[in-house]
């Protein structure tokens, strides 16, 4: 009697693939440094067209920080969230107007959709931005007239 139950359980699972696949908030990317405006992507994971198309995002309410233990400050109001494609994957772009000035942020982001509800933190480390330095520039060569005692000027190279 279990095996029959559990291939009917089976069966089950297997007619009904979109029961098992639920919309998923992954890793984070990063693409921006310290004291620019924030910016990163959020992949999301077995996202449906319709979870997509209902999908709203958004920074937790300020009770669920404190209920977290997570500090909310005021700087993170101003993050905006809305669903794009990039490189040929569904993600959730977090941006902000102004320049994050904190070196570690800390988010709670609140996925709701119709089939669901996800919460997740996220940390991230915000570097300095690495400015490349340019070509050093060398000194040209400048020929310097030399005078010698009959008279006739001769030129040569000075050392760099």
């Amino acid at each position: 009697m279990k095996t029959a139950v559990r291939r009917v359980l089976l069966m089950s699972a297997l007619m009904s693939p979109t029961a098992l696949y639920a919309l998923g908030l992954g890793e984070i990317r990063l693409n921006s440094a310290l004291n620019q405006p924030f910016d990163a992507e959020i992949e999301l994971v077995s996202a449906a067209q319709e979870d997509l198309a209902a999908l709203r995002a958004s920074l937790a309410s300020s009770d669920t920080f404190l209920r977290y233990g997570l500090d909310r400050p005021a700087y993170l109001s101003d993050f905006t969230f809305k669903v794009v494609r990039s490189g040929g994957k569904d993600v959730l772009k977090v941006t902000s107007p102004r320049p994050v000035t904190e070196p570690f942020v800390t988010l709670l982001v609140e996925a709701n959709w119709p089939r669901g509800r996800l919460l997740r933190e996220y940390t991230v480390l915000l570097d300095p931005p690495v400015y490349a330095p340019g070509p050093a520039a060398s000194e040209p060569v400048v020929a310097a007239p030399r005078v010698s005692s009959g008279g006739a000027t001769s030129t040569r190279a000075a050392a760099p």
